[in-house]
């Protein structure tokens, strides 16, 4: 089982590399945070709610088929370069946007510029974690991993209040903030040495082209776990995310109910993941699933809760499970996942992950809120219930 070095944490804070790539990861993910809510209002500010709802399953739908293609690429020709490259193509999308929001475009139009911000947005995660490989020396991934989920749950927490303060002024505020982000974003990473995560260095061993053959991923038993876990987590993050800003008009509150509501759910995955940080990561189903169990009563509780409070304390129950499982989910995969490969397997299921984030904004236009919320958990159930599957493999595989 891997251990916790007690020395990694404080020789992270001094890799200078480390310090730029976890800036760069924190400042790439806050569009991505700030879409729910934000694409939400720019809908209903525009068009209409289900209009805001689409953009959401539009912009998770372009992730969801760029993941696992242009992350190919980016494993081609390095993580950096291909982060970067994609970095500076989001943010003229997001610019776009803006301009559309500006000429009250048709709703068609909002939807189709979502969806392809999700599609250039799409391998800049899987980019980055493979990019983490070539950062830190190995037996500092664990922490390394663990530091960067807590710390980019300050991304999470601002996101929606960013949304909220640029919302003071207009919808076309919030495009912006994006498209600045962004390119914060890669202005930091155009820092990092170029010997972390270049093509055409000798030190970089794992995000770049490798001689042996690639084997098809999905023949790997050990990822369909993973894949089966980020299917879950990301449903039910996409419900309460995309669900945040109507639950709370129900409630007869408006961006602000939804943005503090959202910084609960924050703000209790920070403080929990300092606890979990120093404990060991193993890539085995046990602690994962139950971490899912957790999020998926959260998630009950939120559909029956009868006032903001209650709704508020089952999202802390949510987020306090959900940043120790995504630090664990990352170091699964990366154990599962063929060195050379790295940035094609992230991609694959952040493909999952956001197909079923997806899920949860289209529910938003069919559904009313209370049930939308209820049959978020449906992927996490299924997860949940496959348990015995889970387990019986990993036993499988001990033996």
């Amino acid at each position: 089982m891997p251990t916790s070095n007690p020395r990694s944490v404080p020789q992270l804070f001094r890799n200078p590399a480390y310090r730029t790539w976890s800036l760069a990861s924190i400042l790439f993910r806050l569009p991505g945070f700030m879409a729910p809510l934000g694409f939400v209002l720019i809908g209903v500010t525009v068009a209409s709610r289900s209009v805001g709802g689409l953009m959401v399953t539009a912009e998770v739908g372009g992730i969801a088929v760029g993941a696992p293609l242009l992350s190919r690429w980016v494993d081609r020709v390095g993580a950096r370069r291909g982060v970067l490259a994609f970095s500076l193509a989001l943010t003229a999308m997001f610019i776009a946007l803006a301009l559309m929001a500006a000429l009250r475009a048709p709703g068609w139009s909002l939807i189709s510029g979502a969806g392809l911000a999700g599609f250039l947005s799409s391998p800049r995660s899987p980019g980055l974690r493979a990019l983490l490989d070539d950062v830190v020396p190995k037996p500092a991934l664990q922490d390394a991993l663990t530091l960067n989920a807590t710390v980019s749950e300050f991304a999470v927490l601002c996101a929606p209040l960013i949304v909220a303060v640029m919302a003071l002024s207009s919808a076309i505020a919030v495009a912006l903030a994006m498209a600045a982000t962004t390119a914060a974003g890669a202005a930091v990473l155009l820092t990092l040495p170029i010997s972390a995560g270049d093509p055409h260095s000798p030190t970089t061993t794992r995000t770049t082209p490798q001689a042996p053959s690639r084997i098809p991923l999905l023949r790997i038993r050990e990822l369909w776990f993973w894949i089966a876990l980020y299917a879950g987590f990301g449903q039910l993050f996409g419900t309460v995310e995309t669900g945040a800003l109507p639950w709370a008009r129900a409630l007869h509150l408006g961006t602000w109910g939804a943005s503090t509501a959202l910084a609960i759910l924050s703000a209790s995955g920070i403080v929990v993941n300092l606890f979990y940080a120093r404990r060991p990561h193993s890539p085995t189903p046990s602690g994962p699933l139950r971490l899912l169990a957790t999020m998926t009563i959260g998630c009950l509780g939120l559909a029956f809760s009868p006032n903001w409070w209650l709704g508020a304390a089952s999202l802390g129950v949510m987020g306090a499970a959900a940043v120790p499982l995504l630090a664990r989910a990352s170091f699964g995969v990366g154990h599962a996942v063929p060195a050379g490969q790295q940035a094609e397997g992230f991609g694959v299921t952040s493909a999952v992950q956001t197909a079923a984030y997806g899920l949860g904004g289209a529910l938003l236009a069919v559904l009313p809120i209370h049930w939308m919320i209820l049959a978020g958990t449906s992927a996490a159930l299924v997860t949940l219930a496959l348990a015995p599957v889970w387990t019986a493999h990993q036993t499988a595989r001990v033996g």
